[in-house]
């Protein structure tokens, strides 16, 4: 199964297994721009929620902090558990998917799930390297 770049490539390609849905992630409030989001610890990996009621979830197992849902409009594809931002442009890179049966794996592994380090970029999923963080 090949992964595709970014939504370009997508785009470019057949659509036909993927899907415009909602999907939620979890972010800190704080009064900085930016993203502060719940990712999986392993490999610092940012993901959606396509179900809500997973993402609370995901929340009840975070260290408590003030935060939030997020609501995002997805282009989903649940065969290879991924989506695209439907808002970031063709150079969106992939987000993954938080499955029911990965929580389960994951929710039984103590600190499975944290708060981002710094600020988050969204469109490639990772933490920004930035001397101001």
């Amino acid at each position: 199964m090949t992964i595709p770049k970014n939504l370009g490539e997508v785009m470019r390609e057949d659509l036909s297994g993927y899907k415009l849905k909602k999907g939620y992630f979890l972010r800190l409030k704080h009064g900085l721009m930016g993203t502060f989001p719940a990712i999986i610890t392993e490999g610092e990996k940012f993901f959606v929620c396509i179900n809500k009621d997973l993402l609370k979830q995901v929340w009840g197992l975070l260290p408590k902090r003030n935060a939030t849902v997020t609501e995002l409009l997805l282009y989903v594809n649940l065969e290879k558990n991924l989506c695209f931002s439907s808002g970031a442009g063709d150079n969106a890179e992939p987000i993954h998917i938080l499955s029911e049966k990965e929580f389960e794996t994951l929710s039984g592994i103590k600190g499975s799930f944290i708060w981002a380090s710094g600020l988050f970029d969204l469109t490639r999923g990772e933490v920004i390297d930035s001397p101001f963080i």
